[in-house]
């Protein structure tokens, strides 16, 4: 061997070295951080699930918004006789407690939403009262000193509510003949409603739900629903009046109830999430994302969970999701997904 090929062979083993090393760092790097590397999830699946100790007639309602990280609430209507409203809470969205049984009834899916930690955290929720004419009714600061609204505008189905620049925001289906979907502002802390708009151009089978998200200066409002065909739709606003239809042919997808949509940031992910119950004979859980909404571009998943009635989103530590089962005695479940 010659003075000159020994420093050339060293070099070729440490970069040898130096290569295996490299190799097995990236090997050991967290789940997490590959995710980033990817960047989009190829399927979805179920990380944690929870079954709870509670029952209902209809579908939950449930709320935990990411960019106020307060936690989540659920609230649905009842087994009993009387199908009373029941709310409940949690940290980390997989345990509930300081259970609340209202003197409230409704056969139909609450609608839930939480305020800010810097607005108080205050609950509030909506529903369709067992009233004859089944009027529309709001309650305020649930774990407070509860507030309560009841409209005269009536509904078929369950009504969804949201936190919009402050205050409150109820949506509706109608009972004219068309089904249209009606949109109201309701001022707080007063819990005096403002003006009814109501929104002929969409018509819906069931109740739609609603969410709000912030990018930058925009906040934008998404109104969800299934139509009288079944099939899933949406519209967007900045103002709460003026809605814009924003999928078009972009989500084929049809449900016997209102899909729920959920956004958040996440770094390398995709930010904009959507669940329903599928048409399916068993009505499996069906959750679809993008990156690129209102288009919706990204992969489909079919949970192996059926659910009565179409299911919710939320964020804490992830995507979560809530529906009401389709065993006997059609209890409550939660769990967080993975795979974004």
């Amino acid at each position: 061997m010659s003075r000159h090929q020994f420093p050339w062979r060293m070099a070729l083993g440490c970069g040898l070295v130096a290569l295996i090393l490299v190799a097995g760092f990236l090997t050991a790097l967290p789940a997490k951080a590959a995710h980033h590397a990817a960047s989009r999830p190829a399927a979805v699946s179920e990380l944690q699930k929870v079954t709870l100790n509670e029952t209902s007639i209809n579908a939950p309602g449930f709320y935990g918004n990411a960019q106020l990280n307060t936690g989540e609430v659920i609230a649905w209507a009842g087994t009993d006789t009387a199908h009373h409203l029941n709310v409940m809470t949690s940290t980390d969205g997989l345990h509930y407690g300081h259970k609340i049984t209202l003197g409230e009834t409704s056969d139909n899916r609450p609608g839930v939403v939480q305020m800010s930690s810097s607005a108080g955290g205050a609950v509030a929720i909506a529903w369709r009262g067992t009233d004859a004419a089944h009027k529309l009714n709001v309650l305020f600061d649930v774990y407070g000193s509860p507030k309560k609204l009841t409209l005269n505008q009536t509904s078929f189905t369950g009504p969804a509510i949201t936190v919009f620049n402050g205050n409150l925001l109820l949506a509706w289906v109608g009972t004219d003949a068309n089904h249209s979907l009606n949109v109201l502002p309701i001022a707080l802390p007063s819990l005096t409603p403002g003006k009814v708009t109501t929104l002929t151009q969409f018509s819906a089978r069931t109740g739609p739900t609603l969410t709000v998200f912030t990018v930058g200066s925009t906040t934008t409002i998404v109104l969800s629903w299934a139509t009288p065909t079944s099939k899933l739709d949406q519209a967007t606003s900045t103002d709460g009046v003026h809605f814009t239809s924003g999928v078009g042919n972009s989500l084929p997808e049809t449900s016997p109830s209102s899909p729920d949509m959920l956004h958040f940031q996440s770094e390398g992910g995709p930010e904009f999430w959507i669940a329903w119950t599928g048409t399916d004979s068993v009505h499996h859980l069906n959750v679809k994302w993008t990156s690129t909404f209102p288009t919706w571009t990204g992969n489909k998943t079919v949970l192996p969970e059926a659910a009565l009635g179409g299911p919710e989103l939320a964020f804490n530590q992830g995507v979560m999701i809530a529906w009401t089962g389709t065993d006997s005695a059609h209890h409550l479940n939660i769990a967080r997904l993975q795979g974004f």
